[in-house]
């Protein structure tokens, strides 16, 4: 056994945000003002004074046992054999209209587009499920690129100077630096072309652009900027490598640009099959499911991945929320789930944590390439301060020059990701590089955070 690193937590006092209750254990708890809060599950009138409303489209539970989630409002998601008798389960005990069906690509499922006017949807999840125990029912659950299911950075970036590149500007052709043949997927907001990728990063010009400003609003969008501060991440300690970097198409559903649901990144993943053919597979997207079965769309999409790639190793962040609700689809058995250190060594106070949790890496004050922009920047939903008591300033006007720190889990994931990957470059397996980095005895750990890596080791 590895030595326990106990983790603290470095919330001030002053430090609460104000985000959707996940359920769970968190620490420290925080009470928020509508704890008590009685109105049904997944209904009734949502509480705008503690950030902004969801679009119209989308709704969130309140208070589940088994821990809260944002959905797509009005759909199911279900086994393709099982459409007559769920459609007749609604029917017979809710009323509830299907008033289209939708088949989700090649991984057996189908979406049922309903009524609306009917039950929420978590009602009619747990109705159909406890209908006939051979039924399965699951929400079209809302991811996305923040801490509360969004693509998942924790606090806004913030300006830093250009980075020097390893090497210099020779890098190409330096022999001796790591990730040299590697290859290191990227499924998040795309990417910018950089100067210092310097052709290191694949996307397509047009399709898998990091938009700054996609809403149009005038303002950089809260999530512009994440895939391209991961690939910087990933280069960072692999610079010979090279990072494939697509973008999650926008979802129909779903039209705000920090938001994607499970069915949207299922087929985006069948879409770009060169991502079944990298090493590494980093994600920073995810959320919480309901009673914590998962994410069925995005579960099979990666299974799909492995029966062509056996080899294929998934990364993801585990989430800012600070609590120990499974997080998906980090929480699934076969991804490496990451939560985040300070610049101290403990626990990030936004990190998740659990049993669930895999690994930790730092991801506090995190430097890479970014966007150039200078201008308002737009606000991120659900923030009132961060933990570590920062007070964000909405639209602050900022320029930046392809550079900025960030905090989150998000970009602790890509660490590890790239730890692996140098280890598969020396030679070994897949599965003997996940061992190396995070199973094998001896190294050291942290509780609730799995094992600490830094890839500098590796």
């Amino acid at each position: 056994m590895g030595d326990d690193v106990q983790p603290g937590d470095r919330r001030s006092d002053a430090g609460r945000w104000h985000g959707r209750g996940r359920g769970g254990r968190s620490e420290p708890e925080h009470r928020h003002e509508h704890d008590d809060d009685t109105r049904p599950q997944g209904g009734g009138e949502r509480d705008d004074r503690r950030e902004p409303p969801l679009h119209e489209s989308l709704d969130e539970t309140h208070g589940r046992p088994g821990g809260d989630y944002v959905y797509a409002r009005d759909r199911l998601v279900i086994d393709a054999g099982d459409v007559d008798a769920v459609r007749a389960a609604l029917a017979e005990r809710f009323d509830s209209k299907v008033v289209e069906t939708e088949p989700v690509d090649e991984l057996g499922l189908v979406g049922l587009h309903l009524a609306p006017g009917g039950p929420d949807v978590p009602t009619l999840v747990d109705g159909v499920r406890g209908a006939d125990g051979a039924l399965r029912a699951f929400p079209d659950h809302v991811l996305a690129r923040t801490s509360h299911p969004r693509f998942i950075p924790a606090t806004t970036p913030r300006l830093a100077p250009a980075r020097a590149r390893p090497g210099g500007d020779g890098l190409p052709g330096q022999d001796d630096l790591p990730g040299d043949g590697l290859r290191i997927g990227v499924l998040d907001t795309g990417a910018w072309d950089h100067s210092w990728f310097d052709g290191r990063c694949d996307h397509r010009p047009g399709d898998d652009d990091d938009l700054a400003d996609a809403d149009g609003d005038g303002m950089l969008d809260h999530v512009a900027g994440h895939g391209t501060f991961i690939a910087g991440i990933l280069l960072q300690h692999l610079p010979r490598a090279t990072v494939v970097a697509r973008r999650i198409a926008p979802s129909p559903q779903v039209p705000d640009q920090g938001y994607t649901t499970d069915t949207v990144l299922a087929r985006t993943l069948l879409a770009h099959r060169e991502l079944w053919k990298v090493h590494v597979l980093s994600l920073s997207v995810g959320g919480y499911t309901h009673d914590g079965l998962g994410l069925p769309a995005t579960g099979r999409a990666l299974r799909r991945c492995r029966d062509v790639n056996p080899d294929l190793v998934v990364v993801a962040g585990a989430g800012n929320d600070a609590v120990d609700t499974p997080f998906f689809p980090a929480a699934f058995k076969d991804v490496v789930a990451v939560g985040a250190l300070d610049t101290s060594g403990d626990r990030a106070c936004f990190s998740n944590f659990g049993w669930w949790v895999d690994a930790c890496a730092a991801g506090v004050d995190v430097h890479s390439t970014f966007l150039e922009w200078d201008g308002r920047l737009a606000p991120v939903p659900g923030v009132a301060e961060d933990c570590a008591g920062r007070l964000p300033e909405p639209t602050r006007a900022e320029a930046f020059t392809g550079w900025a720190w960030w905090d989150g889990t998000s970009f602790a994931a890509p660490r590890v990701a790239a730890a692996i990957a140098a280890r598969i470059g020396e030679g070994v397996s897949p599965v003997q590089a996940v061992a190396d980095v995070v199973r094998a005895p001896g190294l050291r750990r942290a509780v609730d955070l799995g094992t600490v890596v830094d890839p500098r080791e590796f």
